[in-house]
């Protein structure tokens, strides 16, 4: 007979209850939070347009009265003995401002409404709020401050004073009284602790409802401030300096730079939402009594099974493995102690591996020791004080100094010689920074007399809460190491003069061989000469007497003296590139590009080459050689794009992997990229000769050049699209 499952009577209740439940508390909630938002902002946002609206309606007001007051003719003459009297009748219909008052251009007070202290003129001259109206020269609203004249907190309105031709001769103010200011706004609306005033665009409090005299002029260090100012317009919900925390509304002023703000206390928007959250919850508290109801029949018919599993895991938990469940109740239930029996059984046969594991321990650490004692390293510890815990061996460890004279030691304790000052000062900081460290080498003197090198490292390890613990490491006799350092340091100074000879011997070899080389040309050279030379007169003055077979031999004759006389100079110019003794220095290759591309124009210039040559091109190289280079690769250029009607010759550079790499580019006959390397060889040619002369030296000279600078030379091309070289010089 097949049992009920608990799954089935509890996805009945789920249904029957939860879903409904959850659906209409989370929806009503939401929605009331929703509406509660949305008619908060609106209000608010209301308000604080109606504080912009109202105030910018009075500073306009302002602003078209110090215009019409600056076109006064007694106040644009700025005279102070004879002052326009309007300005105590208007003083006396304004009681929203503090004083009317008019300046010259270095910011004394030439006329006031009110009388100015001690008799004297006030200076506002290096006022910010004047420096500003100056350096825009036209109508401003100055920031909070005190007035020298009426003691008031005021932001001065200040409009310029021009005269009959338009100059700027003064500048005419009207102070706002701060401490009287009322944007006028419907309080009545504002539910209690509301606030609500002006800042500056950069966080100066212009007023506020509450306390403005010991508001006005501070910067309030508080979160809901910062995000008025970096908000301007907008709404959100902030703490504010007082602990209260309020929902925000923001409108900006941009005539004035001011922001309008009104904070209501966040509890008064959600008072209605949470009445009605209290109604939801006493209506999901009456389901959970129902789910509750329907649980406790549930659990009658479980609780019988589960006080036997219950009975067996205590059983199992005091380490009687022999128990087994009764397997009853429900099919869930009778799984899960069909599970729980499998697992005892897993776990007795666990506890048998565990013994066998136990013992394996065992003679893994006894092997260890041995290995250990055996090891020609040996191994350390130390405590969190740095003093020596352990170290392995017999009584006596592999350094030839007795175990227990170290225990209980830090390492800086010990008779060590050849660590100075400076570097135990390094290691020690090095162990209180809790670093790992190697190679720290030491030697001690053994009482034989004997000198003993040893290397050391090691790394710190931490108890499980992460707190320093001490330091592990091994130990290793490096003796022979730096007897063989030594022995290598001696072979090193007798290999210099060596060396030293040997150079010596091969600058005699090189010249030599160049002594040859320059004899071997001349006695090449002759034959060549008397070759040419006779082929010529044979040519000359025995022309008719040759068919046209004969005269084409003779031809070749010359033509391949000649070649062989221009093979001769390039190979000892070749030579001489792979000799000469480099004077490095910072070089202009644009100019010595320049140069090379002149030459070559002025010996063929009916040939139309578009040259483009990079500004500014620098490298520290050889001047010789790097002239031979640009020469080698930019005639390679030129010959290969002798067949182009528009030919095109690019001298460049650009910055890849941190070095830069020079190109010459040019739109010729190309090359086929698979045989690339073989244009660097001597002699190699990719190209008829017939149709581009040449001996196959060029290349190979450029390639040297470059490997004497340290650098790297390619080409990349495709056959009648170019070809381009890149080179680099370190």
């Amino acid at each position: 007979m097949n049992r009920a499952s608990i799954r089935s009577h509890l996805l009945l209740l789920v249904l029957a209850v939860s879903v409904p439940l959850v659906v209409v508390v989370g929806y009503g909630t939401y929605h009331d939070l929703q509406q509660a938002v949305a008619h908060s902002k609106a209000s608010l946002r209301t308000l604080a347009s109606m504080m912009v609206s109202n105030t910018g309606g009075r500073i306009a007001g302002a602003r078209q009265t110090l215009e019409i007051l600056a076109a006064r003719p007694l106040v644009r003459r700025v005279d102070p003995d004879r002052c326009d009297p309007v300005l105590k009748d208007l003083h006396a219909l304004t009681p929203g401002f503090s004083n009317v008052v008019y300046t010259d251009l270095a910011g004394v007070a030439v006329c006031s409404a009110l009388p100015q202290p001690g008799g004297k003129p006030v200076n506002v001259g290096q006022t910010p709020w004047f420096r500003k109206f100056m350096e825009e020269k036209r109508f401003t609203v100055g920031q909070p401050h005190v007035g020298p004249i009426t003691g008031k907190w005021v932001s001065v309105l200040s409009a310029p004073i021009r005269n009959e031709r338009g100059d700027l001769v003064g500048a005419i103010h009207m102070p706002i009284d701060l401490k009287a200011y009322d944007p006028n706004i419907p309080v009545q609306q504002l539910p209690p602790e509301s606030r609500y005033g002006f800042f500056s665009d950069d966080g100066i409090m212009i007023w506020r409802n509450l306390d403005p005299e010991g508001v006005i002029g501070t910067r309030p260090n508080a979160e809901a401030a910062r995000r008025i100012v970096e908000m301007r317009d907008g709404e959100f919900e902030s703490l504010a300096i007082d602990g209260v925390t309020r929902f925000f509304s923001v409108v900006p002023m941009p005539e004035t730079g001011w922001v309008a703000f009104i904070g209501v206390p966040a509890t008064t928007v959600y008072a209605e939402a949470r009445r009605h959250a209290v109604t939801l919850a006493a209506i999901a508290l009456a389901a959970i009594a129902v789910i509750g109801a329907l649980a406790l029949a549930i659990a009658r018919r479980i609780a019988g099974p589960v006080a036997e599993l219950e009975t067996t895991a205590r059983a199992v938990h005091e380490g009687n493995l022999g128990v087994r469940a009764a397997v009853a109740g429900p099919s869930e239930i009778a799984e899960v102690a069909r599970e729980f029996n499998a697992m005892i059984e897993a776990q007795q046969r666990s506890h048998a591996r565990n013994k066998q594991a136990e013992t394996a321990l065992r003679e893994s650490e006894e092997r260890f020791r041995d290995l250990t004692e055996l090891s020609t390293d040996w191994f350390w510890e130390q405590d969190a004080a740095f003093r020596f815990t352990l170290l392995s061996g017999g009584l006596v460890n592999k350094g030839g100094f007795i175990i227990a004279n170290s225990l209980g030691k830090c390492r800086w304790e010990l008779p060590i010689e050849g660590v100075g000052e400076a570097e135990w000062a390094q290691h020690r900081a090095c162990l209180e920074r809790h670093e790992p460290f190697q190679d720290f080498v030491y030697r001690i003197r053994l009482d034989s007399g004997e000198i003993r090198w040893y290397s050391i490292n090691g790394k710190p390890f931490f108890n499980p809460d992460g707190s320093f613990r001490g330091y592990r490491g091994t130990g290793n006799d490096i003796t022979r190491r730096k007897l063989a350092e030594e022995g290598i340091r001696h072979l090193n100074a007798t290999l210099e003069q060596r060396v030293l000879e040997r150079t010596a011997s091969l600058e005699a070899s090189n010249r030599e061989l160049e002594a040859f080389s320059y004899s071997v040309s001349h006695d090449l050279r002759a034959p060549l000469r008397a070759l040419d030379g006779f082929s010529y007169l044979l040519k000359e003055e025995y022309a008719d007497r040759l068919d046209e077979a004969g005269q084409e031999y003779l031809s070749r004759i010359r033509d391949a003296s000649q070649r062989m006389g221009t093979l001769i100079d390039d190979l000892i110019e070749l030579a001489r590139i792979s000799r000469l003794e480099m004077k490095r220095a910072d070089l202009d290759l644009t100019a010595l590009a320049l140069e090379v591309a002149e030459t070559l124009q002025e010996h063929s210039p009916q040939r139309k080459v578009a040259w483009n040559i990079a500004p500014s091109l620098r490298a520290n190289a050889d001047p010789v050689l790097a002239k031979a280079l640009i020469d080698n690769l930019l005639r390679n250029a030129w010959k290969f794009t002798a067949e182009r009607e528009a030919a095109r010759i690019e001298v460049g550079c650009e910055r890849k992997g941190g070095e830069t790499v020079f190109c010459v580019r040019d739109n010729g006959a190309g090359f086929e990229q698979a045989y690339a390397d073989k244009l660097f060889k001597p002699f190699q040619r990719l190209h008829d000769v017939k149709r581009f002369p040449g001996t196959g030296i060029g290349l190979a000279t450029a390639m040297r050049i470059v490997l004497r600078h340290g650098g790297r030379i390619w080409a990349e091309g495709a056959p009648d699209q170019g070809a381009a070289f890149y080179f680099t010089l370190q």
